[in-house]
């Protein structure tokens, strides 16, 4: 402001775009809280570059105001800053319990976590968001894996036989623990996006979403939501269990609610009903959790068991309706449909007389069709037995002299 004042705006240029760059980099790293005062400080100094800009009449003004001026290693200072901030964080605490943190890889990635939400309110869409979240699932990635080759390395780190976790192992839990719920909060936003395509809200060009396409995201939820009953620490924690068991009731109800809904789609009204039915069973389990839900979770189930209300209303309406389809077919058909019948195959069917002259009337099919049979049925060589001969014992003679007499007469016979 000094050169300013002075009309030496050259100078004042140079210095008021280094400021203006200072303070966009200070929005940037500070809370959400704050950032909004040095944004407004850099939005004040626009008018002056203009003003040194037309004085000067060199450049454009917004090639002046975009550029970005030198302020020396800026990032190298905003990089330190933060690892002393992170070195102040010397102890976790969770679940009623502490444990230090001694790498530096652990506790930014600790306070990566506790500066992500304010991050995610400034982001303005949800692509934004999500890539937030990827790069703090990294960073938690990268911290787990640097604690397990510390274990590995350490034997004595491993767990007691008696009493809780090593420091250590509690520490891993706790990571997995942010891992699971921050990939737990990018499907829900996943959720937000397939939502609002459904409904024809943001949708530039994108997917339209399926019910069969949430169904899908909250069965990966409630999978994610299973992996938390094996963190090692919370063994004793009945109401962290409790927390989840509720999340998982109510993660199962919301999913049954789009099973019904993709029955509905396809007009499979029963079967849409009773799993609404079974959705209420679920709803009236849900209700000694009310208290152990999370927000997001809580707010969705309420949701939900409206749209269930009124969804059931509505089937019984269309199961009626649709019952009325197949009279109002049967009123159209008339006895003409059913005349290219030939008279054998419709002998039980009264036709009118005048009908049946009317044209040439058919009796019967020729040819007619062909049917299957056989090729050598059973009863054809056993039919000899059964068959009745005359009798000719009055043309036989009788054989006399005993044996020989009937060996002679079987021997005469032959020669004949």
């Amino acid at each position: 402001m000094y050169y300013f004042e002075r009309e030496k705006f050259r100078e004042a240029q140079e210095f008021l775009i280094r400021a203006k760059t200072f303070y966009e980099n200070l929005t940037s790293i500070l809370p959400y809280g704050e950032s909004p005062l040095y944004a407004q400080k850099a939005e004040e100094l626009i008018p002056l570059l203009r003003f040194c800009v037309f004085n000067l009449g060199e450049k454009s003004a917004h090639e002046i105001i975009n550029s970005e001026g030198e302020i020396g290693n800026l990032d190298e200072l905003i990089a330190q800053a933060r690892r002393e901030e992170a070195a102040n964080i010397v102890e976790i605490t969770w679940r009623g319990r502490s444990v230090p943190l001694r790498q530096e890889k652990v506790r930014l990635t600790i306070l990566a976590c506790q500066d992500i939400e304010m991050k995610m309110e400034g982001a303005t869409s949800t692509e934004d968001k999500i890539e937030l979240i990827d790069s703090l699932l990294m960073n938690i990635r990268d911290s787990y894996m640097l604690l397990r080759e510390e274990m590995a390395a350490n034997p004595a780190l491993q767990r007691k036989e008696d009493g809780p976790v090593s420091p250590i192992l509690y520490l891993l839990s706790y990571l997995n623990y942010l891992q699971i719920s921050k990939t737990i909060e990018k499907t829900f936003l996943s959720l937000d996006g397939l939502k609002n395509s459904m409904t024809g809200q943001d949708s530039d060009g994108k997917k339209v979403g399926k019910p069969q396409d949430l169904i899908r995201m909250y069965e990966l939820i409630l999978q994610n939501l299973g992996e938390l009953h094996n963190l090692e620490g919370i063994e004793g924690d009945h109401e962290f269990k409790r927390q989840i068991e509720g999340d998982e009731l109510g993660m199962k109800f919301i999913r049954l609610y789009y099973i019904g809904v993709t029955l509905e789609q396809m007009k499979r009204w029963r079967e849409a009903l009773a799993i609404y039915e079974k959705a209420d069973n679920y709803g009236r389990e849900l209700e000694p959790y009310s208290r152990f839900l999370s927000s997001r979770v809580a707010k969705e189930v309420d949701h939900v068991a409206e749209q269930i209300k009124s969804s059931k209303f509505r089937i019984h309406a269309e199961s009626i309706l649709q019952t009325d389809v197949p009279v109002q077919e049967m009123k159209d058909l008339t006895i003409k449909d059913r005349l290219p019948l030939s008279a054998t195959d419709r002998l039980d069917d009264y036709v009118e007389e005048g009908l049946v002259k009317a044209g040439s009337p058919r009796v019967i099919n020729m040819p007619p069709s062909m049917e299957p049979a056989l090729c050598k049925p059973l009863f054809f060589d056993v039919a000899l037995n059964h068959v009745k001969f005359p009798d000719l014992e009055d043309k036989i003679e009788p054989v006399r002299g005993g044996i020989s007499g009937v060996v002679k007469s079987m021997l005469n016979w032959r020669r004949k």
